[in-house]
């Protein structure tokens, strides 16, 4: 009986697989032909070849730029999602709470908050990616102990851990908006983007800084899929099965506050992306970490890619680049209000 069902999750797995990377590729083709300017199919095609072929051809082409800048920005917002994706598994586990995403529980903003103290009184550490990083990990935990603090002294519900997110989210949020306001005055630094988030400024020197956590962060996981899925059932169980809870959590939150950090680093806050993709994980295959750990990044990664697009089509159709988080906040908190209503109906 186990074995069967055990089969049947992995076809559904497959299936799930096939279909999010066709959605993942048939995005990624079509994001780089939706924007303010047009491009020729034919035109990029040939210039393509004379450079694979080592004839002459220019990447000073307006439109070869414009390509250029397309595909890293896809790219970005697609492995942004991703490590959101990752993130928001995780956290979810560790807190063993569905309504619980990086965002929500405040680790977005506390890591912003701390970026943006840091660029205050040291500018020049945006040369330096990686003490950025650091910079906004140390802000994700400190984000997620305070949150969790909170929520205990409210009872330790999953409706309490949200609303003490919420509150420290808040607080952190009125936080960065005064330090970046206080970094664009002095240093004449527009950085108000990390605000809402954007994958447009993102440069491909940047990208390893996204690329790489997310694909060491989905290694690491599915190293430890045991351990998660044992957690899922108590500490007691999963300390007779031989998997210290402690050591779980700590793994999950490093993951997940490096995965947070890099995000914000990079792209700035971009919110549900964490909440709704596992839940799109789980409804299609499960709990089962083996299955959510690959599938939970991709399907972020198609959600951060769509609402990019749709990004690209609202601001062609109105002359003004909006920012990448709008789109996901207004998609993510209807979706968030009905966890919450199921939750407490539950």
């Amino acid at each position: 009986m186990a074995e069967k069902i055990y089969y049947k999750g992995v076809k559904r797995f497959v299936f799930s697989l096939m279909i999010l990377m066709i959605l993942s590729i048939t995005l990624f083709i079509s994001s780089l032909f939706i924007g303010s300017s047009s491009i020729n199919l034919y035109k990029i095609i040939h210039m393509l070849s004379n450079i694979f072929l080592n004839k002459n051809s220019s990447y000073n082409d307006p439109m070869m730029n414009i390509l250029d800048l397309r595909i890293s920005r896809g790219i970005a917002a697609y492995f942004t999602g991703s490590a959101l994706g990752l993130a928001g598994l995780l956290i979810q586990t560790v807190t063993r709470n569905p309504l619980a995403d990086p965002y929500i529980l405040g680790l977005s903003t506390s890591s912003l908050a701390f970026v943006s103290l840091s660029i205050l009184l040291f500018p020049d550490i945006m040369i330096f990616r990686w003490n950025l990083v650091l910079i906004a990990f140390l802000g994700a935990l400190t984000g997620f102990f305070i949150t969790i603090g909170l929520s205990k002294l409210a009872g330790g519900s999953s409706v309490a851990i949200v609303l003490s997110g919420i509150a420290v989210g808040s607080f952190f949020g009125g936080v960065s908006h005064l330090l970046l306001y206080l970094v664009q005055a002095r240093y004449n630094i527009y950085i108000m983007y990390l605000l809402t988030g954007t994958a447009q400024t993102v440069l491909w020197r940047e990208l390893p800084y996204l690329i790489y956590p997310s694909i060491a962060g989905v290694i690491i996981s599915l190293l430890i899929y045991k351990m998660l899925n044992a957690y899922l059932y108590g500490d007691i169980y999963s300390r007779q099965l031989g998997f210290p809870p402690g050591v779980t959590r700590t793994i999950s939150l490093v993951i997940t506050s490096l995965l947070t950090a890099v995000t914000i680093s990079i792209v700035g806050i971009i919110g549900f992306i964490g909440l709704a993709s596992p839940h799109i994980t789980r409804f299609l295959v499960g709990n089962d970490h083996r299955f959510t750990i690959v599938l939970s990044p991709l399907v972020g990664g198609v959600l951060t890619l769509f609402s990019d697009i749709s990004v690209r089509i609202i601001s062609y159709a109105y002359g003004a680049e909006l920012p990448l988080g709008v789109i996901t906040m207004m998609i993510g908190s209807p979706f968030l209000a009905f966890l919450i209503i199921k939750r407490l109906r539950e």
